[in-house]
């Protein structure tokens, strides 16, 4: 039985038998385990981006940032480096005129396209220039400006030194006399300034005066003839000088020069059409110079006629005056006889002369007064003068034939005809209590305030 059990007795674990050392206590010996051995904790295999991934990444980036960049210079260089470029390269030009109008196309005596007014003196922007106009740029605004009242920088400084004070420039408000001015500089290659040539004048009220605005029977006769004497700050030396100018282009014509006396302004100014010559008298001495040649291009024109018809009305800064003057010359009135009602023929002077409804004279005054208009352009250029129109009186009191006898500019004539083509119909003239067809003339003077 004893084997038996033993044979069926469960394994039991071989216990590795341990070595006692002599020398070990008791007590190390019951305490003395075997080394343990600790594993840390398999840990998840992290992914890794292949080294290829991420240098195409790289290169996306650089390409996105640089065409960024690119289109940045690009987009800069057309938004502010070109017209910065075309600015600082572009012609500088100076205003000779009080003022022009920069304009939004390139059409005058309108107001709808008007974008500013620019003074005398400012400097402009100039990309383009021909003989009318010129495309420009003022204070950050483009537009365009009338070219004959531009100047390049030595023009314009050689114009502006000669101005002896700033009562001077005013007086001289015409842009075209200021350009006769300049051309007189330019042609005897004078040198402006305090140390050189210059123009002074008294008030500009006062006459006479060191210039004047005669007008001569010399074959121009659209404009007034315009005469300065010039003066040399370190010689005080003087020189007299007339110019007219072309019918057409307003541009500058030289006539005559002459030294001028050291004291004494300019009087008066004649000219002999018959032996062409031109006679200066001057104030203080009573000094008169007569010219020994003169540089007219017209020395063969007939002279201007004087213009009989009355009554006259004028127009002086808005204000309408009548003018005093002499009785008509012609055919007097007791000297005209009518054969019959179906006269067409025109009188120069009548009986009863046509009168203007609704007040005569004084309405007459009164229509223009609240119909005239001064032209826009000839605001900007500073023109005015006298416009003489004459007209006829049917003998229904309709009128007809306008003419204009005597122009101070287009734009003023225009202005001129369509105020009084505009009038109501006239009670008609009469000759011995028929009604006739009367001319009449109207001269209306346009005058800047």
């Amino acid at each position: 039985m004893t084997s038996q059990t033993s044979a069926y007795a469960p394994a039991q674990p071989e216990i590795p038998s341990q070595q006692v050392n002599p020398n070990q206590t008791s007590t190390d010996a019951i305490h003395s385990q075997p080394a343990q051995t600790f594993q840390t904790p398999p840990v998840a295999p992290s992914y890794q981006v292949p080294t290829s991934t991420k240098r195409n990444n790289t290169l996306i980036i650089g390409i996105a940032i640089g065409a960024i960049a690119l289109v940045g210079l690009i987009a800069g260089y057309f938004i502010w480096y070109v017209p910065y470029a075309k600015d600082r390269d572009a012609l500088r030009t100076y205003v000779v005129a009080n003022n022009v109008f920069l304009r939004s196309s390139k059409v005058a005596g309108v107001e709808y396209n008007i974008l500013s007014k620019v003074p005398y003196g400012s400097e402009l922007i100039t990309y383009s220039k021909d003989t009318e106009w010129a495309e420009i740029k003022v204070n950050g605004v483009e537009g365009f400006v009338a070219s004959p009242y531009l100047l390049e920088w030595n023009d314009f400084k050689l114009l502006n030194d000669v101005w002896g004070s700033a009562d001077t420039k005013e007086y001289i408000e015409s842009s075209k006399c200021r350009l006769a001015i300049l051309d007189y500089c330019k042609r005897n290659q004078l040198t402006t300034g305090n140390d050189g040539w210059q123009l002074y004048t008294l008030q500009k009220n006062v006459k006479p005066n060191n210039v004047l605005f005669p007008r001569l029977n010399n074959g121009y006769e659209k404009f007034t003839e315009f005469a300065f004497i010039l003066k040399n700050n370190a010689t005080q030396e003087r020189r007299f000088a007339i110019y007219s100018f072309d019918e057409e282009t307003e541009q500058p014509i030289f006539l005559y020069e002459e030294n001028a006396p050291e004291d004494g302004q300019i009087k008066n100014v004649k000219y002999n059409n018959g032996r062409n010559e031109y006679s200066v008298t001057y104030t203080g001495n009573n000094a008169v110079a007569q010219s020994k040649e003169t540089y007219t291009q017209q020395q063969n024109q007939n002279t201007v006629k004087e213009i009989p018809y009355v009554p006259v009305v004028e127009a002086e800064a808005e204000k309408l005056v009548i003018a005093e003057d002499d009785a008509p010359t012609g055919a007097g009135v007791n000297d005209v006889a009518v054969a019959n009602a179906d006269d067409n023929s025109i009188y120069e002077v009548a009986e009863q002369m046509p009168e203007f409804p609704n007040g005569g004279t004084a309405g007459l005054m009164n229509f223009i007064g609240k119909n005239l208009r001064y032209p826009t352009y000839c605001q900007e250029e500073g023109i005015q003068g006298k416009v003489i129109v004459a007209f006829v009186v049917n003998k229904d009191g309709s009128t007809s034939d306008f003419k204009v006898l005597w122009s101070a500019n287009k734009y003023l004539d225009k202005e001129a005809l369509r105020v009084l083509s505009n009038m109501p119909k006239w009670k008609p003239g009469k000759q011995k209590g028929v009604p006739v067809r009367v001319k009449y003339t109207v001269p209306i003077n346009f005058k800047l305030s």
